[in-house]
C-alpha cells in the first residue's frame, strides 16, 4: 500500500510536552511515527531518519524522495498577564 503526500509534502506536528519537558513528533501522514526529543535540533535529526523508514515499511518505494513539512506548537499557560 502506497501513502500519497497530500502536494508531495508530509504533514507533521511537534507539540511541546512540557511535563515530560521533549518535543513530541506525530503525523496522519507517516503512520506509525512518533518520535520526541529535548531540542528541535535533535528532534529534527530524527525524522530525517525515521520518516524514510517508515514510509518504506509502508509501502512507499524506497528510490523517491520524500518531503516533509514540521509545525512547530508550542502553549504555555500560568504567564503573567501586564
Amino acid at each position: 500500500m502506497e501513502i500519497p503526500a497530500p502536494h508531495g509534502v508530509y504533514e507533521i506536528l511537534a507539540q511541546w510536552d512540557s511535563e515530560a519537558g521533549v518535543w513530541v513528533a506525530e503525523s496522519d501522514d507517516v503512520p506509525g511515527l512518533v518520535a520526541e526529543a529535548d531540542s528541535l535540533n535533535v528532534l529534527a535529526k530524527k525524522l530525517r531518519t525515521l520518516i524514510p523508514e517508515l514510509l518504506e515499511l509502508n509501502g512507499v518505494p524506497s528510490d523517491r524522495m520524500a518531503r516533509f513539512h514540521v509545525r512547530y506548537q508550542h502553549e504555555d499557560s500560568d504567564v503573567p498577564a501586564f
